[in-house]
């Protein structure tokens, strides 16, 4: 499957948000994902990538307290 993972982002209210979604670009088709654990604060301008090992790892962006030096790792494996 080829996807795309989008965090977080600013909406059209200027609201920093802290959603996290998937898109297929098969399907063409957004899933919202429902992760657990230790959550990144709201965020805008972060970056994602897979490490080819079934996780993704978010680092990076900005907060309205400044910019975010934390890296988190979600996995899709229970």
């Amino acid at each position: 499957t080829r996807e795309v993972f989008l965090y977080g982002g600013i909406d059209v209210q200027g609201n920093i948000l802290n959603d996290f979604w998937k898109f297929d670009l098969d399907t063409k088709t957004w899933t919202p994902i429902f992760a657990r654990g230790n959550l990144p604060m709201e965020l805008f301008g972060n970056t994602l990538f897979s490490d080819n090992y079934n996780y993704i790892i978010l680092f990076g962006g900005k907060s309205e307290n400044g910019v975010n030096s934390q890296t988190y790792k979600y996995s899709s494996i229970d």
